[in-house]
């Protein structure tokens, strides 16, 4: 582990209080309470870090990220969240009356398009570049 081979981390993984901030942070006071009335020794000890364990094993990680990644179904664009995406096929629809050969631009007020997108979760992001 991390801890083993530096000494700072050691001390850094060791530090009751990070574990306890984690444990609130991705489970709800209910479900702490539950694993502790379960394992008895983690009441009286109070070790944040196995109480982290006992969690994830329960009921998993809470994935949950400050920034999204979308693709778009539209153009296959992938962008950030809060940069928005202008996509191309809102702003231009080829002119059916000069046979597809000119695009016009058409006023973005007037168009009021589905949302188109998927969340890319950084698990599948990764997958994009598996080779």
């Amino acid at each position: 582990s991390a801890g083993k081979a530096y000494s700072v981390m050691a001390k850094v993984s060791e530090e009751n209080a990070i574990w306890m901030k984690l444990c609130r942070f991705h489970w709800t006071p209910q479900q702490i309470d539950h694993v502790m009335r379960l394992h008895k020794e983690l009441q009286v000890k109070k070790n944040w870090q196995q109480v982290f364990d006992r969690l994830r094993k329960a009921y998993g990680l809470k994935e949950e990220y400050p920034e999204n990644i979308h693709l778009c179904r539209n153009c296959s664009c992938m962008y950030w969240e809060s940069y928005g995406h202008p996509c191309r096929t809102d702003n231009i629809i080829l002119s059916e009356e000069r046979g597809g050969e000119e695009a016009a631009l058409i006023n973005q007020e007037n168009i009021k398009p589905d949302v188109t997108y998927l969340i890319v979760t950084p698990q599948e992001f990764l997958k994009y570049f598996h080779l």
